[in-house]
């Protein structure tokens, strides 16, 4: 159901339906994108680690505008995402920096996006290779922010000092 004008547009989908919905579109014959990761979760009585959506309560189609009405008719997709007058979409290469952290299991969280003080930085090795963002530390850990600008949204993923260098400004 896809076509060369096609791009991947966001769509907000009711909390905690997002595999569901996936499921459906793919049932449909949509190409849908739902970015999962493993978590570890702890109960009063042990740990486990759970598989759980990247970007809680989103869930990413490649189709046209044509497409939305039929889509927003599957049980438990809520809209498309706006931004402003805009339809919210992902750039195809937000679309691969997502496939590459589930395909190679790199931890990541994400958070509204905001500025932070901090040093821009490129990751000059890895499967991230190229991606930039802004460093910033935690209690214990070294971080990077990569921004997903469609969306609002940024990437919070650990890298090792090594693997980054700071993008000097000009």
């Amino acid at each position: 159901m896809t076509d060369l004008n096609s791009k991947w547009y966001v769509f907000y989908c009711r909390s905690r339906s997002e595999k569901k919905v996936l499921e459906l579109l793919l049932k449909e014959g949509y190409t849908a994108l739902l970015p999962m990761v493993k978590e570890l979760r702890q109960w009063s009585d042990r740990k486990k680690i759970v598989i759980v959506p990247l970007i809680p309560g989103y869930v990413f189609i490649n189709c046209t505008s044509s497409d939305f009405y039929p889509i927003i008719q599957i049980p438990h997709i809520v809209n498309v995402v706006r931004i402003g007058n805009e339809f919210a979409f992902l750039r195809q290469k937000e679309v691969d920096l997502l496939n590459a952290i589930m395909e190679n299991d790199i931890p990541a969280s994400t958070q509204t996006l905001s500025v932070k003080k901090g040093e821009r930085v490129r990751i000059v090795s890895g499967v991230l290779a190229g991606q930039k963002g802004v460093c910033f530390y935690d209690s214990e850990n070294k971080y990077i922010t990569i921004a997903i600008e469609s969306i609002g949204k940024e990437l919070k993923i650990k890298v090792l000092s090594e693997d980054v260098e700071v993008i000097k400004e000009s």
